[in-house]
């Protein structure tokens, strides 16, 4: 007797699961105070998928490993996972409006990937109401499966919302239907008005619909050895599939407007491996009665295992005065240049957010896209070459400016 819904499934459902477990792995990004955990999985033998703001560019994908077969097994031990190193010189494309990154692994022998890779797809009807489960490494843990315990609540062209659990960790884990279909890339959550244009937001998981993530890879790939045999491997379950009539194009989530109190320092790692001019600001400013620690914003403050993108963007949503630390590689960062800076200078035009250039080091600073504001000290006498005690002076008199904005005397 049946009593409420049938949940029964077939045995194999599990099989499929443990399969489809091979080719999900844990991206580790070493940073040069803590490393930061994500998701990612396999699509051919060579090319791993996973989030945008997991790895932005190549400089980050350098930084990175995938580590396979991290899970507790049956007797409540640690498996022994595998690590792999990526190779972006072999292939590298990513998508900052899809939030999506694909980029080669090197080659080991000690795993076959042929085994280990997710090439079914669910590329035509998906339908409001059906199960979603994905596997992920929630908060940098051992593999983890949420599973039947939500479903599709609404979808557009490009993204799927659901309401099945996911942590920090989970960005760029695949999802799945109950057929095991790969229909999206987790990527974010939080509260959002859903997709079928109701008004109200409630929480919500967000993933890219793996339709709008193939019909995107085919534009950056069209030439290369590893898009043709991605396309060899999937052809098959891509020729009777149509694309359905979609609910809507996807509305801009609108977030509750938060106060804007918070003091956001931008730099590049690589720029302050001599001397991390963001602590030493930050230490200035904390003796600011009216500002203090809490105000303070910078990527440190990052817990391990969050969704980092996700934390940058709500700390530029807080954003009064934006300092940032100019230097060589802070003009060449991809993240900053095509994230943060538009943010900035939307907020900068729009709502009055302060705008502080402090150049670090000697750069072109007058040709850059930040030439047209004011930097707070000459771009020929930049901190890296003053006096300590210079130094230590011109960080005060900034202080001093930026007190000014919270009306410190």
């Amino acid at each position: 007797m049946i009593l409420g819904k049938d949940t029964m499934l077939p045995i194999n459902f599990l099989e499929k699961a443990s399969s489809c477990s091979r080719a999900v792995g844990r991206i580790v990004t070493i940073h040069s105070t803590q490393s930061v955990m994500a998701t990612g999985f396999m699509i051919s033998e060579e090319l791993l998928v996973t989030c945008n703001h997991v790895i932005p560019d190549i400089a980050t994908a350098e930084n990175c490993s995938f580590q396979i077969d991290y899970f507790i097994r049956g007797d409540g031990t640690f498996n022994q996972y595998h690590e792999f190193k990526l190779n972006a010189s072999n292939f590298f494309a990513t998508s900052i409006e899809l939030d999506v990154t694909v980029v080669a692994i090197k080659p080991a022998n000690k795993i076959n990937f042929k085994e280990r890779n997710i090439t079914n797809l669910q590329l035509s009807n998906l339908v409001k109401g059906e199960s979603v489960n994905i596997i992920h490494h929630a908060l940098g843990e051992p593999q983890k499966i949420s599973m039947r315990n939500g479903e599709v609540v609404a979808f557009s062209d490009t993204f799927i919302h659901y309401d099945t659990p996911t942590s920090p960790g989970s960005a760029g884990a695949p999802v799945f239907n109950d057929q095991w279909e790969l229909i999206a890339i987790h990527h974010a959550g939080g509260f959002l008005k859903p997709l079928d244009e109701s008004s109200v937001q409630i929480r919500l998981n967000e993933g890219i619909r793996i339709s709008a993530f193939m019909a995107w890879f085919d534009t950056v790939s069209n030439n290369s050895s590893q898009n043709r045999i991605l396309k060899t491997q999937i052809a098959s379950r891509k020729k009777n599939h149509t694309e359905p009539d979609l609910l809507t194009s996807r509305e801009q989530i609108e977030e509750e407007k938060e106060k804007r109190d918070s003091v956001f320092i931008s730099y590049a790692h690589k720029d302050q491996e001599k001397v991390e001019w963001q602590v030493e600001l930050d230490k200035y400013i904390k003796n600011v009665s009216t500002i203090g620690s809490t105000r303070v914003w910078y990527d440190e403050r990052i817990k391990v295992g969050t969704e980092w993108r996700a934390e940058i963007e709500s700390a530029l949503k807080k954003t009064k005065v934006a300092v940032l630390l100019v230097g060589p590689y802070f003009l060449n960062s991809g993240f900053i240049v095509n994230n943060e800076l538009p943010n900035l200078l939307e907020a900068a035009k729009n709502e009055g957010v302060i705008i502080i250039p402090l150049i670090t080091h000697r750069v072109p600073y007058n040709r850059s896209i930040l030439g047209k504001f004011q930097s707070f000290n000459s771009p020929d006498n930049p901190l890296q070459e003053q006096r300590k005690n210079d130094a230590i002076k011109t960080l005060n008199e900034l202080v001093e400016e930026i007190a000014k904005v919270y009306d410190v005397k």
